[in-house]
């Protein structure tokens, strides 16, 4: 999957890096399958539209999602599902607790498209609030493992 609007930090010599999906053991968390569902879901307003993009609009004429649409349901994904946070602090959220499991910082850095290890420590990397949890990342499995950067 490649992104069609890239990140704030892309410019001419580096560019946001597409996403392999894997296939995860839990169907609520496998997003090949959600993925899939969702341009079958999809297929005929797709046809109606001749559209290749993933996120459509769910009303009116069938066209591309704007990032202005696609950042509301975000928004609202997680305000139904009790997530006090912005998308962008989501991407924070998954990078500190990538760094408490023991990512490698060069993954964590791909990942969250940083060229700057001292971007991700200063504006990024965040004390969790249930670090406690277990204090055993070992024992956890990181959806991240089933994202898989590609250039």
């Amino acid at each position: 999957m490649w992104p069609c609007f890239g990140s704030k930090t892309d410019d001419a010599n580096n560019r946001q890096s597409g996403w392999k999906l894997k296939a995860h053991p839990n169907k609520n968390l496998d997003c090949v399958f959600w993925t899939r569902q969702l341009i079958g879901t999809s297929q005929d307003r797709r046809k109606s539209g001749m559209l290749s993009e993933l996120f459509i609009t769910a009303r009116g004429d069938p066209k591309p999602a704007s990032r202005t649409l696609i950042s509301g349901w975000i928004k609202s994904v997680l305000k139904d599902a009790g997530v006090d946070a912005t998308p962008g602090s989501v991407r924070s959220a998954v990078a500190s607790l990538n760094w408490l499991e023991k990512f490698p910082i060069d993954q964590i850095l791909q990942t969250g498209n940083w060229r700057q290890e001292h971007t991700f420590r200063t504006y990024y990397q965040r004390e969790l609030a249930n670090q406690s949890r277990n204090n055993d990342f070992t024992t956890s499995v990181s959806l991240s493992n089933f994202f898989e950067p590609v250039r």
